[in-house]
Formats: C-alpha cells, structure tokens, sequence
C-alpha cells in the first residue's frame, strides 16, 4: 500500500502516474536491394560511386503482458542503452556479507559485423592479381553470375508465370486485376514518427489498440538506403566461400537497433537472412546472408619465420632481438559472370604490426578483432592478397653461466653489431680459461680419488701379511709414495682453485662493466 497525503485547502487536479514492467520491444527488418527500388513520394538520391539504392523497413514488435487492453494508446518506443535499475527503498537495509559465485558465461550469439574505424581514404583498392596485374574492371551490380543461378531464376520466373496466367481469370470473375508480383518497397508504411530524446532515439506511434496478453508488429520503418555490394570473407567463418552481403550506410535518420534482417532482391525473391547490430544514423554495417559459391579462397599458404634483427650487452646481460614475421597469402578466383568486390577480414594478433607499403596493401578499416582489406575481382581472373604482420620480442641470456656454444652462435650472427661480437669473444676466452681451470681441477680431484680407493685397497692388503715380509714393506714404500702425490696434488689443486677464482672474478667484473650497443 502507497499513501498519499495532501496538503492545504481547496480542490485541486492531482495526477497519479506509476511506472509498469513492460518487455523490450524488439526489432526486425526486410531489405530489398537491386534495381529501380524506392519508397514512394520519397525524393531519393543519386547513390554515390560503387553504391546502389535499397529499401529497408522495419517493425516494431510490441507486447502488451499487462492485465488491461490498450484502447488508442500512444507508445514510446526509445531505443539505445540507458542505464536503469531497481532499489528497495521500502526495504529495512542491513550490512550483509557479500556472496560469492562462479561467473556465467553467455551462450554464443549469431555472427555481426562491427563498425570499423577507417585507416585510409581510398575505399577501394585492387588486390594484387594472381599473374601480377591489377583486376581493371568495377563492380557491376549485385554478382548472382554463373549458369545454373541464371536458370534456377529462369525456371522460377516461369512457373511464377504460369501461376499467374492460372489466377487471371479467377481474379477477373471477381473484379480485380491481378499483380505481376509484389511490390514489397510499397507494402507497409512507417506508423511511427521519429525524434532525438536526449541520448535517446524515440519511435512514437499513435492511437494503437492491443488487448491483454497479445503482441503486434508495428511498422515504423521504410526508407531507401545506400547499400555496396560485397562479397565477405572470413576464414573461421567459412575456409573456402566468402558470403553474400553488402555495405549497408543507415541514410534513415533513425537509429536502427539490432535484430533480424530478411533480404529480397528487388522482384521479392528470397535471399537469405542477416542479423545486424545497433547502428546510429549516419554510420555502416556489414550484413552477409548467403553462400558465394562462385567465388574461391585458398588461404592455405602461410609461414612464420623469426631473425635475429639487432644484439646488445648490458651488464653482462646479451639482449637478442628476434624479429618474428608471420605471412598470409588469399588467393582468390571468381568463377561468376561478373566482376565483385571481395572484402576480406583477417584476425587481428595482439602485439604484432601489420606491415605496409608498395606490396602490402592498407586495410580499408580496423575492428578490434581484424583487419579488413577491399578489393576488385574482374569476373573469371585469379587476384592474390598478402598479409604479413611482425612483432619484434628481446630475449636475455646471462654470459655468465651461459655455454660457450651458444655465445659462439651469437658471435656469428650478421644482425649483431661488431662491437658486440668483440665483447662476445673476449668473453668466449675468459669463459674458455676458466674452463680450462676447472677441467684441471676436476682431473686432479679424480686422481687423488684414484689413489685414495687405491691405497685402502692396499691397507687391506697389508693385514694379511706379516709385517716382517717382503711384500709388506713393498706396500708401505707404496703408500708413502701415494702420499707424496696427494700432498702435490692438494697443492696443485690449491694454486688452481686460486688462479680459477682469479679468472672468474676477471671475467665478472669484465661483464658487469660491460655495456655495448
């Protein structure tokens, strides 16, 4: 219960208004593109270079899910994304422990295409052809080239035909002429008017009746757009066809918000189906609704190479840079009857820089997941893109305890400056003198292992005899000689350790003095 108090004297007019939970009124589209297609008593435009007119019309899916019917109202139907919430202010609040839980992730949604921002001013550009010459002819029309499409259109047309002849005289008896086919540019009108709200777009429609528990579909939408056609390439997509599709300019004035999008050409027929995102006025969407069967991509041919580009010492520390290049080459082939324009994505790596210049042509436009390239392809001719990105990465290798093979690897390496490579062999010869030393050493230690194993050999040997004989004093004269050796080989060991500590301390203190470029 809600009360409402009023206070002072005399009757006044008091309105009460409330807010309702309604669903999200959805959105869906038909386009029709080809020719001579318009909306009528709307003044359309001569379309720009490589463009073509297009009717797009949209509904407005309304549910009316309240308890009452809906006599003449006046909807609001705004479309973007204010942030709106619900708080319980009725509510006693307490401070309450958070609760912890594992994240949901979405399902997969129908594949759109994000605007790109563009990076260069050229919109078109030719790829390279497959026997090194550029593809010389435009775009011309949508591309449904190739015999058997002509002639499953042939054979349509027909019996489309047929039908008609078959109705005519049934349509007559009953007063009426029949149509050749439908018109569908001048089968609805917009029932809605359009206005800016702040940050919001608002469709307003007028006088409309819906009962309790019912939906309705409300026309609010039907202008003429610039649509390009383009043949769209991805290969997670599709590895070998790129699909129908076209570049899609909203020209409405409205903002169009995301849904369905059915696709007739310009005699009603049926082309497939899209699903296109939030697109403010003014801005362009890439829809794509069918299989290009007449056009070919092999984008099977790719390397990854890595170089060394340049080499540093900083402190002992060798910074190696590698320069890691990958390449991509789309080789493609139409088949069709008409030149197309093909418009390639490629994904785009994280910290790697796409190359450019002479042999390597600027995308059209970036997205935040790939690179689009637009380009020509003349009908029956081979063109080849090639892609190839770079990313420069520095390893660092401690001298130090770093084998001498791998630094002599370095040495050699015609990237690396001469000074490094000096610095490098002067460090290889201290490393190899310090080896040397310890070689030494290791030897002298296995020797005097050698001849302990030996003399307690000879020890047990001793207790065996007696010490009056022969053989005993030959074992001791034994001993006391291997004595003599441990005592010169503790001594040699002594002097090496020496002159090896001596030798590391020089080749430390070279390196942590050492900074070269």
């Amino acid at each position: 219960p809600v009360t409402i108090q009023f206070v002072g004297k005399g009757e006044r007019h008091v309105r009460l208004g409330y807010v309702v939970e309604t669903p999200i009124w959805k959105t869906s589209y038909r386009l029709i593109v080809g020719q001579d297609v318009g909306v009528e008593k709307e003044p359309v435009k001569e379309p720009a270079e490589g463009t073509a007119k297009a009717v797009l019309q949209g509904w407005a899916i309304v549910e009316n899910q309240t308890d009452n019917d809906w006599n003449n109202v006046q909807l609001s139907l705004v479309s973007g994304r204010p942030i709106s919430f619900i708080e319980n202010l009725y509510q006693p609040l307490y401070i309450q422990r958070p609760v912890v839980e594992t994240e949901l992730f979405a399902s997969l949604r129908p594949q759109t295409y994000a605007g790109g921002m563009d990076d260069r001013d050229q919109k078109m550009a030719d790829f390279a052809a497959a026997d090194g010459k550029p593809g010389d002819a435009r775009v011309g029309g949508r591309g449904y080239g190739g015999g058997k499409r002509d002639a499953a259109r042939k054979t349509q047309e027909a019996l489309q035909a047929e039908v008609l002849q078959n109705l005519e005289p049934l349509m007559k008896t009953a007063g009426r002429e029949v149509t050749k086919s439908l018109d569908a540019a001048q089968s609805i009108e917009a029932a809605a008017s359009t206005s800016q709200v702040g940050e919001l777009f608002e469709y307003t429609v007028g006088a409309v009746t819906l009962p309790r528990q019912r939906s309705a579909m409300i026309p609010i939408l039907n202008n003429t757009v610039d649509v390009r056609p383009v043949s769209i390439y991805n290969q997670s997509v599709q590895a070998r066809f790129p699909l129908y599709g076209v570049r899609l300019t909203n020209t409405t004035g409205a903002h169009l918000l995301q849904g369905p999008v059915t696709v007739f050409d310009h005699d009603t027929r049926y082309l497939g189906d899209a699903s296109i995102d939030n697109v403010p006025p003014g801005q362009q969407r890439l829809l794509s609704y069918g299989l290009d069967l007449d056009m070919l991509v092999d984008a099977t041919k790719n390397t990854h190479t890595s170089t060394i580009v340049s080499g540093k010492i900083v402190k002992g520390v060798l910074m190696v840079s590698y320069r890691q290049l990958m390449s991509q080459d789309y080789k493609v082939q139409n088949k069709g009857t008409t030149d197309k324009t093909l418009l390639i994505e490629h994904p785009v790596n994280q910290g790697w820089k796409l190359l450019e210049g002479k042999d390597f042509p600027k995308p059209l436009e970036t997205t935040a997941n790939s690179y689009r390239f637009e380009g020509k392809v003349a009908a029956g001719k081979q063109s080849l893109l090639t892609v190839q990105e770079q990313i420069v990465q520095v390893q660092e290798v401690a001298i130090l305890p770093t084998d001498v093979t791998s630094l002599v690897y370095y040495t050699k390496n015609g990237e690396i400056s001469q000074k490094v490579k000096d610095a490098l062999v002067k460090a290889v010869d201290l490393k190899n003198a310090l080896t040397d030393i310890e070689r030494q050493i290791q030897e002298k230690q296995a020797k005097v292992s050698e001849i302990t194993n030996d003399q307690s050999r000879t020890r047990e040997n001793m207790k065996t005899v007696s010490p009056s004989s022969a053989y005993y004093q030959r074992l001791q004269t034994k001993l006391n000689d291997q004595e003599t050796q441990l005592d010169q080989l503790s001594k040699d060991m002594d002097a090496l350790r020496t002159d090896r500590d001596a030798k590391r301390k020089a080749l430390e203190d070279f390196l942590s003095e050492l900074n070269v470029e």
